[in-house]
C-alpha cells in the first residue's frame, strides 16, 4: 500500500502528465483500492511482450509504461549486433494506433529506423515484415485473443526468446516511467525518415506468400459464394487480396 501510494503521488506530480490520466487519477484519489490496484506493481514484460488493462497507473498500459517498455527495448537492440531498425504493426483495439506511433517515436529517438504499417493490419504481416525488410526486431501492439497491448518479436519474425525478455526486463529494472526514456516528435521523425511507414509492397508480398501455399487445383473456385468477417480484427485487407488473387468473386 505504502508503495503504490508513493507511486500514485509521483505520477500526480507530473506537470507534463497527459490529462485523460490525469483526471483519471484523480477520479481514485479517496479509492485507495483503485490507487492499490492502479500501481501496486509493474506490468510484467515477457517473450510476448507486456499485458495489461487500459488506464493510468505502472499495473495499467499507457502511452508511459509504452515509452518506458520500448526505450529497454530500444536499448536490448543497440546493444546487440542486430540491424538497428524494427517493423511495427497495430490492429483496431483502443490506443493501439497510439501506441504504436510513440514506439516508434521511442526507437527513432535511440538512433533506430522505425517502420510502421500505415493501417492496421494481422499479425502475420508483422511477422513478415520482420524478414522482409531486415529488421532487428518488431514491435505488435495488438491485444490478440488475451488482453495484449503489446507483442515482441525477434529477427526471425517470431516472439522473443526468454533470453532477451530477461534483458529487457534487467534494463527495465533501472528505468523510471517519465524521464528514462528518449522520444521525439512523430512527424519530425518521419519527415527526416527516421520512421517511415511500410510500403504497400511488402503487404503484397506477404499476401503472395500466402497464396503460394494453396493446393488444389482452383477448379470450381468461381462458383464459390463466400461469406466473411473480420469481427473487429485487422485481416479485412489481407483476404480481400487474396480472395482477389483466388479468384473469388461471390464474396
Amino acid at each position: 500500500m505504502e508503495l503504490a501510494e508513493q507511486r500514485y503521488q509521483h505520477w500526480c506530480a507530473q506537470k507534463t502528465l497527459d490529462p485523460e490520466l490525469r483526471q483519471e487519477l484523480a477520479a481514485m484519489q479517496n479509492d485507495a483500492d483503485k490507487i492499490t490496484d492502479a500501481f501496486y506493481r509493474d506490468l510484467e514484460f515477457g517473450t510476448a511482450g507486456l499485458r495489461g488493462v487500459l488506464g493510468a497507473g505502472t499495473n495499467r498500459m499507457n502511452i508511459y509504461v509504452i515509452r518506458r517498455a520500448t526505450q529497454a527495448v530500444a536499448d536490448y537492440l543497440n546493444e546487440t549486433d542486430l540491424p538497428k531498425t524494427v517493423a511495427i504493426g497495430h490492429d483496431s483495439r483502443i490506443k493501439s494506433d497510439v501506441f504504436a506511433r510513440e514506439a516508434a517515436a521511442v526507437f527513432a529517438a535511440n538512433g533506430i529506423t522505425a517502420y510502421l504499417y500505415p493501417r492496421l493490419e494481422p499479425v502475420p504481416a508483422l511477422s513478415f515484415a520482420v524478414r522482409h525488410l531486415h529488421c532487428g526486431l518488431g514491435i505488435c501492439v495488438t491485444a490478440s485473443h488475451n488482453p495484449a497491448a503489446y507483442n515482441v518479436y525477434g529477427s526471425d519474425g517470431c516472439q522473443m526468446t526468454p533470453e532477451a525478455a530477461k534483458r529487457v526486463v534487467a534494463l527495465l529494472e533501472q528505468m523510471d516511467y517519465f524521464t528514462a526514456a528518449r522520444t521525439e516528435d512523430f512527424d519530425a521523425a518521419l519527415a527526416a525518415g527516421r520512421i517511415r511507414y511500410i510500403p504497400d509492397e511488402v503487404l503484397d508480398a506477404f499476401v503472395d506468400a500466402v497464396y503460394a501455399q494453396r493446393v488444389g487445383s482452383g477448379d470450381g473456385i468461381a462458383d464459390l459464394k463466400l461469406v466473411y468477417t473480420p469481427l473487429n480484427g485487422a485481416g479485412l485487407e489481407c483476404i480481400r487480396k487474396l480472395t482477389q488473387k483466388l479468384g473469388i468473386r461471390n464474396m
